[in-house]
């Protein structure tokens, strides 16, 4: 879809807004066909940018311990900047966000933040370290909740980093959308990984949907994307084939 800087909003607002975090080392741009889509239908959307996942050569790779207690933290924190821009005059998004009526969404690892942001998780690192994941200590911290998140929903969400007990604590409207059961373990996972949620989140409505065809990156634009960062020498030109067979069949 085509995107246009310095566009003025529309004049009908308050619109809901829609707080998206991307996969584990991605970037937010992943996530623009999202945006631009749900934006086209009456939302305001936020496209996250964590810092700390190596997407570019010259960033550094935050240990996966780090990223679990920054990414919700990033997400709260463009929140409330978001919220202050709200009702700043002379902002473009003045007035334009309805502070009542906002849901975090995200692909993967960013599927993660959506949940703990809802419900909570009690220590960052437990699951992590139970996976065989080497973590540093200071990851051993709780995530808090953020009561401003209204609803979820979570693309083929990376829910085993939290406990069925922290996900029960959703009590906010849930929408987990990912590939179909069987076609989870090819990602070395178990079967359940996204009916965990389902089960477990105690909002209302509650949906589970698995869309059959898919695979982990079709939740994402990055099949489109290889080809072109490929092109532009970001990635080698040898990883192409690999991704395109593994993720992009």
């Amino acid at each position: 879809d085509p995107a246009y800087q310095g566009v003025g909003a529309s004049a009908d607002g308050p619109f809901p807004l829609v707080m998206v975090s991307h996969g584990w080392g991605a970037h937010a741009w992943t996530m623009m066909y999202l945006g631009t889509r749900l934006a086209s239908h009456g939302l305001v959307v936020a496209l996250v940018y964590h810092y700390g996942d190596a997407f570019w050569r010259w960033e550094k790779f935050d240990n996966v311990g780090i990223a679990l207690i920054n990414r919700p933290l990033d997400v709260s924190f463009a929140l409330t900047k978001l919220l202050e821009r709200n009702v700043t005059e002379g902002e473009v998004i003045h007035n334009l966000i309805d502070p009542d009526r906002i849901a975090a969404s995200g692909h993967s690892f960013g599927g993660y933040v959506a949940a703990a942001l809802a419900g909570g998780d009690d220590l960052a690192c437990d699951t992590a370290i139970e996976a065989g994941l080497d973590v540093p200590p200071e990851s051993c911290v709780p995530v808090p909740t953020d009561p401003r998140i209204r609803a979820i929903v979570p693309l083929d969400g990376a829910h085993h980093f939290l406990r069925f007990n922290e996900m029960a604590r959703i009590t906010v409207p849930t929408m987990g959308i990912g590939e179909e059961w069987d076609a989870i373990p090819a990602l070395g996972l178990p079967e359940s990984w996204q009916a965990r949620l389902h089960a477990a989140s105690q909002g209302h409505p509650s949906y589970r949907v698995d869309i059959s065809g898919t695979d982990h990156l079709s939740f994402s634009n990055m099949c489109e994307a290889l080809p072109i960062l490929v092109s532009h020498s970001v990635y080698p030109s040898f990883f192409l084939p690999y991704l395109q067979q593994r993720y992009c069949a």
